[in-house]
């Protein structure tokens, strides 16, 4: 079991985990970083006239691993 990070951009904001998760490899992280970006990327569709650049960065106790991304852009059309 390794300890995982997982710390959260939106848009230049930088959210830091220093606590971390312990999972038993690489392949759990990835689904872990991946449902936390998406349930974070769900929230944010629903922002009217908002325009997102969200970032789940994973890391281990060496440094980045991984980096998930996603782009909302929601807006109102009359």
């Amino acid at each position: 079991m390794s300890r995982y990070y997982f710390d959260f951009r939106d848009n230049d904001d930088l959210m830091f985990d220093d606590v971390g998760v312990e999972l038993a490899d690489l392949d759990a992280a990835h689904r872990e970083g991946f449902r936390g970006l998406m349930a974070v990327a769900s929230e944010a569709v629903f922002a009217l006239a908002s325009k997102r650049h969200l970032t789940m960065e994973v890391r281990d106790e060496n440094g980045l691993v991984i980096e998930l991304s996603a782009a909302i852009q929601s807006r109102l059309l009359r």
